[in-house]
């Protein structure tokens, strides 16, 4: 074989390689990736290693990087906890997105905190009720968390509630709701007490655990004699005070001698 011939032969064998060389490559940029094709877009995968129970953390992969999480995606009530229509009734989805009719608490959807009562909302409830998620009392009406500052009851008495709608086991000042002023004890009215209580506004006399707007006169409490003005301690006043029993002398609110 000459040389003249032998160089065709050759440019073809290497036209062969530089073209089998091409397909190898091209087979390899479609290759898989942990079982999912490799895509130029990313592309959103719930990511099987994170719990049934967290639905707001999910995968993202795309050609460049690995899988890591990216929080709130999609919205947070599509799964649960929270309160869905279903079969014409307000009802209670679990973490795993089931409903759960043995369930009685609180729980959150777009429209804020319901109440639920084994499984469902029925809008029936208004009154303090138990949330054992936070072991807390919340106040609702209609079966909706309700904020404050309010008082409101259940079968056990009468409470505080925070502006959150929660009570407050740690209020010891007078407050008030639709029906007056209430001398407050550790978050709850005490219909026992009769003295003085105070809040930002002052000091107060109480009858029965409620302020008496009515009572203008003095009051003994804890060792000393008040001056009491239309249910409050008159602590901008100073001078005599007439009663029954004679003049006494007064000093911002409090009985100093008698005239």
């Amino acid at each position: 074989m000459t040389i003249r011939t032998f160089r065709p032969l050759l440019a073809l064998a290497l036209a062969l390689v530089m073209l089998l060389a091409s397909a190898v490559t091209a087979f390899g940029a479609g290759a898989s990736l942990s079982g999912s094709s490799v895509q130029e877009d990313p592309v959103y995968w719930q990511n099987p290693a994170d719990p049934e129970d967290d639905p707001e953390y999910w995968a993202y992969i795309n050609t460049h990087e690995s899988v890591f999480t990216v929080p709130d995606e999609p919205d947070k009530f599509q799964t649960g906890p929270t309160v869905k229509y279903l079969d014409g009734r307000w009802t209670y989805i679990n973490k795993k997105g089931n409903k759960n009719e043995n369930y009685s608490g609180l729980a959150e959807n777009a429209a804020g905190w319901w109440y639920v009562k084994n499984g469902y909302v029925d809008f029936d409830v208004t009154g303090v009720v138990y949330h054992p998620g936070t072991k807390s009392w919340w106040y609702v009406k209609n079966n909706k968390v309700t904020k404050g500052p309010d008082i409101q009851h259940n079968d056990a008495g009468w409470w505080y509630i925070d502006k959150k709608g929660k009570v407050d086991f740690k209020h010891n000042q007078i407050a008030h709701n639709a029906a007056g002023w209430w001398y407050i004890k550790d978050g709850k009215v005490d219909f026992s007490f009769n003295g003085i209580g105070q809040n930002a506004a002052g000091e107060w006399y109480c009858r029965n655990g409620k302020v008496d707007f009515s009572f203008t006169g003095l009051t003994y409490e804890n060792g000393a004699w008040y001056y009491i003005r239309n249910g409050k301690v008159a602590s901008d006043y100073t001078g005599p005070v007439k009663t029954a029993s004679g003049t006494w002398q007064v000093r911002n609110g409090q009985v100093v001698n008698r005239r």
